[in-house]
């Protein structure tokens, strides 16, 4: 596996030495893929297999309405994980999309297979649980924040209630 130095500049891979890395990623049933600028990483609908990490460029994650109007939910940078959650659940359909938004390269992974113990019984396979579950807590925060802004009624107080989780 090349760019074994930027897969450890993400969180998941906190506290696990750069000899670990190889071994894991191939109980994970890891592999690296490039994209183009727009080019489609997933499609809103598809079946949700693979959580991946952004290991160069950025990838923008979005949801369209009916009429073709495209929200950006998220911008995903290098070292950041996406589609964990869909992947863990098993979603059948996606209800997002994620998008190159410049040229990148994304290494992709079997996030349930974090949740069971390998053959081999790696050491770090625990370590990446508990690191998986720091991310998880870290981004329902923010979504929580999120809704408490999304929630006011007026401008003014969610305006208000950004100023105060500042």
């Amino acid at each position: 596996m090349k760019n074994i130095s930027e897969v450890l500049k993400s969180p998941l891979f906190d506290g696990i030495a750069q000899e670990e890395v190889e071994p894991l990623l191939k109980c994970l049933f890891a592999f690296n893929k490039s994209y183009g600028k727009g080019q489609a990483v997933f499609f809103s609908g598809e079946k949700a297999v693979y959580a991946g990490i952004v290991l160069r460029g950025e990838v923008q994650i979005v949801k369209e309405d009916f009429l073709g109007n495209r929200a950006i939910i998220a911008n995903v940078l290098p070292g950041e994980l996406f589609g964990e959650v869909f992947s863990l659940a098993k979603t059948q359909s996606l209800p997002v999309g994620a998008v190159a938004a410049q040229e990148c390269e994304i290494l992709f992974f079997d996030c349930a297979k974090i949740l069971n113990v390998c053959a081999s019984v790696c050491g770090y396979h625990m370590r990446l649980l508990e690191n998986l579950v720091k991310i998880l807590v870290s981004k329902n925060l923010v979504l929580n924040q999120k809704i408490g802004v999304l929630s006011k009624r007026g401008t003014r107080e969610k305006l208000i209630e950004y100023l105060s989780d500042q």
